[in-house]
């Protein structure tokens, strides 16, 4: 019961945090793509502290997320991750699915941020899209951030790394790094509920650029599997928004 209170307290407050903002910075609209860009990490960055706060769902860091133009392909088991990424590096961009831009107001501030949305439905042309779109931003100096399963996944379980991965680690040419995580066993998928409790985040070794596209494939796939998430108390840090 008390978890149930204290997630529908942090429920309400994302509510009225979001709306707030997104009201607020609406002048963010007008300027660049950095100013939506940095109001989405300030936004994820207070998202984070209500969870915090709130529900006593924390996190911490294992192993280095490498400076400069990367590819972080993380697992996905809850809406955590997508404010983990923004909350720690602003110059980053999503390859993100077409509906999103649809929310009301959020979509709005993500069309201008510049992430990158694929229409699912549109096959090669859609790939080709976001190829173009990603090799521009990482040009750009900014970190790009996918989720190479394709959805989110429950705690224990796998997904078939989908096509667009495999194409954006050729095409782009940099080097991706594998982060697993334990989100989905404290947030669960469809949820209410939030548990309190430390969300463990692991970067992996980075997959360096050049290998064909099995080995890429066969590499990602062993980093993203669930032995690499065992914790390391020794080696965490812990990381409060």
């Amino acid at each position: 019961m008390i978890a149930l209170l204290r997630s529908l307290c942090f429920h309400a407050a994302f509510f009225v945090v979001t709306v707030f903002m997104a009201f607020v910075a609406l002048p963010a609209l007008a300027g660049p793509p950095s100013w939506s860009r940095k109001l989405g990490w300030v936004w994820s960055r207070a998202v984070l502290w209500l969870n915090r706060w709130l529900v006593g769902l924390d996190y911490r860091l294992e192993g280095d997320l490498p400076s400069g133009p990367i590819i972080i392909a993380s697992k996905h088991q809850s809406a955590f991750e997508t404010f983990l990424f923004p909350a720690l590096c602003a110059d980053s961009t999503f390859v993100i699915k077409k509906e999103l831009l649809r929310v009301p107001l959020v979509g709005w501030y993500l069309a201008r941020a510049g992430q990158i949305a694929v229409d699912r439905s549109a096959g090669g042309k859609a790939v080709r899209h976001m190829l173009s779109l990603a090799k521009a931003r990482t040009d750009q100096g900014l970190r790009l951030v996918i989720f190479p399963e394709g959805t989110r996944v429950a705690p224990g379980e796998s997904a078939p790394l989908r096509p667009g991965i495999s194409a954006l680690y050729s095409y782009v040419g940099l080097p991706v790094v594998p982060v697993t995580l334990d989100s989905g066993t404290y947030w669960p998928r469809n949820s209410l509920v939030r548990k309190p409790g430390t969300i463990t985040v692991r970067f992996g070794t980075a997959i360096q650029p050049g290998l064909k596209r099995h080995a890429f494939e066969a590499a990602l796939a062993e980093a993203l599997s669930e032995g690499a998430t065992e914790n390391t108390d020794s080696s965490a840090v812990s990381k409060g928004a």
